[in-house]
């Protein structure tokens, strides 16, 4: 099983998701299973009982401060790729409501089981990370992820 592994990625424990545009409650694909360290758990968007369609949105707040370097994404680790991101944005900010209109990075991630990365050009600071997830790898309206991971130094 594949896992997020990097210099400096902030800790599961740490992290904690403040909202989220949708989950699957139904079979209990929750937004926190995104960032609590267990690859075989994941979150995916709402299809059971409602379809949510994209974007989909976690925002995640990860515990303090930090001077962020880029961002992990590691996709479902079961047989399926139904919501496997293709692409999204990352936004950065002090504040949980309060992100600027432009995503400090827009990636673009492949059919792949394992930990993909995208990382900004030079470390920005803030304690709140907006994924917004535009569109799934095989064209469908979903979103999932295994885990999410923010790389960071926290700020003294």
């Amino acid at each position: 099983m594949n896992r997020i592994e990097a210099e400096d990625l902030i800790p599961a424990g740490n992290l904690t998701v403040v909202r989220f545009s949708s989950q699957n409650e139904a079979n209990g694909k929750l937004a926190a299973h995104a960032i609590e360290g267990d690859p075989r758990t994941i979150w995916h968007s709402s299809w059971s009982r409602t379809l949510a369609e994209a974007p989909h949105e976690l925002v995640i707040d990860l515990g303090a401060t930090y001077r962020v370097r880029g961002f992990r994404y590691l996709s479902r680790q079961d047989q399926s790729w139904n919501g496997a991101f293709a692409r999204a944005e990352f936004y950065l900010s002090a504040r949980a409501d309060d992100f600027p209109p432009d995503p400090v990075l827009r990636a673009t991630f492949e059919k792949q089981r394992t930990a993909q990365g995208t990382d900004l050009a030079e470390a920005l600071t803030g304690r709140y990370v907006k994924v917004r997830v535009l569109s799934e790898v095989n064209g469908n309206v979903w979103g999932s992820a295994a885990e999410l991971g923010v790389i960071g130094v926290r700020e003294e």
